[in-house]
């Protein structure tokens, strides 16, 4: 869904600034299977674990298939309770000092 909508999942929970490294952004769309969505999407994968695709969908990475798979389950976990809070009200990210606070604990959970 947010993929299509081309909206970013926002940082509405601990976990995804831990493990995923804040919010998802989505990469600009370029044709499946081209170099340029390669180059476009490795500009955001670099200080995050996922990135959505626009109009293709989700892509995370891992230390090994079961991190990336955990990363890709996270992930979705968030979208749905963003889609949810949505449908109350609003998706309210985490506070800045919150993001502030975590922001040092993503680079140190790659290297693990």
């Amino acid at each position: 869904m947010f993929a299509v909508a081309r909206q970013p999942i926002p940082c509405v929970i601990e976990e995804l600034d831990v493990y995923v490294g804040g919010a998802v952004p989505v990469a600009g769309y370029r044709m499946t299977g081209t170099d340029e969505l390669a180059e476009e999407v490795a500009r955001f994968v670099g200080d995050r674990a996922a990135v959505l695709m626009a109009y293709h969908g989700l892509l995370a990475v891992g230390k090994d298939p079961r991190d990336a798979m955990k990363v890709t389950a996270l992930v979705e976990r968030t979208a749905r309770i963003v889609w949810g809070s949505r449908l109350i009200g609003a998706a309210v990210p985490l506070p800045p000092e919150t993001i502030e606070r975590f922001a040092g604990i993503y680079p140190l959970m790659r290297s693990l």
